[in-house]
This record gives structure tokens, sequence and C-alpha cells, in this order.
């Protein structure tokens, strides 16, 4: 198999991975809504599914292109905002699995500059890892997933924080490579995509982690020059 083959097969193998997370989420959301939406007023789910729906269009069109770089230009995104919709996004999880949503947000934090779906690409894969992990859990111990920002060392820091199944040594040392999972599902791109787009964004994304206690992924962001 020639190299362009290999980098095509990625490319499409990306393509798809990426695409299920927002129609996943769709899909939950709409179940949690069809009951309920003709009695109950629920705008804030349906435009939080149409978003999802354009997301995926717009993904489905950048890896079509084949360069992830053509992706929309950054701008600036209030980043609490952006995880607030996490705890919606995965809600119906959340409820299922009684997994409780912690915020510690900076109030003085207001924006990053980020292109917005990218940045939204990767907490949402960080969240479902998180959430993933928290189901593994067989004992009796509230589960919990806590997203933080804070600003430290002229960096923007945003943190996914959850007191899941953990992982080994093992496991962290080859966590970004593409393709890897000790997963029985899932093609093992998740993670090395998120650390290629914050990279892209000049930015650092670390994970600590121990076995049966938890997982925290941290990402820093160079802090706009220029904030409204």
């Amino acid at each position: 198999m020639t190299d362009e083959m290999k980098k095509c097969e990625t490319m499409v193998a990306e393509m798809v991975h990426e695409v299920k997370n927002p129609l996943t989420t769709v899909k939950g959301l709409l179940q949690l809504l069809k009951p309920y939406l003709v009695m109950i007023e629920k705008e804030q789910y349906a435009d939080l599914a149409i978003s999802e729906i354009n997301r995926a269009d717009e993904l489905l069109t950048a890896y079509a292109n084949s360069n992830i770089a053509s992706s929309p230009q950054q701008k600036l995104v209030c980043v609490n905002r952006l995880l607030e919709e996490m705890k919606l996004l995965f809600e119906r999880e959340a409820n299922v699995y009684r997994i409780q949503f912690h915020t510690q947000f900076d109030p003085d934090l207001l924006k990053v500059d980020v292109c917005r779906n990218e940045f939204k690409q990767v907490l949402v894969n960080l969240v479902k890892n998180a959430v993933e992990s928290l189901i593994e859990v067989q004992d009796a111990r509230v589960r919990k997933i806590t997203l933080e920002t804070n600003v430290l060392e002229n960096r923007i820091h945003v943190v996914v924080k959850d007191n899941g199944s953990g992982m080994d040594q093992a496991t962290l040392a080859r966590l970004f490579t593409p393709f890897y999972t000790e997963k029985s599902y899932g093609t093992g791109l998740g993670l090395s995509i998120c650390k290629k787009l914050i990279e892209k964004h000049n930015g650092l994304i670390t994970v600590e982690s121990q076995k049966n206690v938890g997982t925290t992924f941290q990402i820093a962001l160079p802090i706009p020059t220029d904030v409204d």
C-alpha cells in the first residue's frame, strides 16, 4: 500500500469517527425531547441539536476537501459558555448513568481565540471519554465530571476531570497515538485528532490518570491579544 493510499484511509477513518460524535449527540437529544417537545418549552435543546447538525455538515465538508487546515477561521469564543453546552449535550447520558457535572469557571475568563467547531470537537471528545470511563465504574462511588477554566502563567487553561476507571502508565504512553485504543469499539483516533487540533491553535494538551481513580485532561491556550 502506498503512502498516499494510507493517507487517504486515515483521512476517511478520521471523518467517520468525528461525524459519529455529533450525530450521536443529536440522536440522544432528540430521544430526550421527543416525549415532551410538544408540551414543554425546550428551545435550548432544539437549538443545540440544530447546531450539532450544522457542525456535522461542516466536518464533512472539511474532510471532503482533504485538508483539516481548510476549516473556518479562528475567532473569539466564550470558553465558559462552550463548557456549559457540554453539560446539555451529555445530559441524557448523565441522567441515565447518574453522572454529576461540576463546574469551576474563572469568572474573569471571557474568550479564547479558536475555531469554534474545532475546539468544540475537542471538548466533545474529552467529555465523551469521561462519560465512557464513568460508565465502566462498578463500585458505589459518586460519578463526577468536573469542568474548569482558569488563567495561569499567561495561558488559558481548560480542564476536563473525571473520577472514572482511569488508565495505567502503559496506556497513557500511547494515548495520543493514531488508531491506538483499548476499547472494544471505536477507531482510536479521537485523542490524536484532539492533539492535532489543539496544537494547530498553538496550544498544548496534557493528561494525568490513575487506574481506578480517574483522569484529568488539561488544555492550555494562548491568551487572545485583542479581546473586545
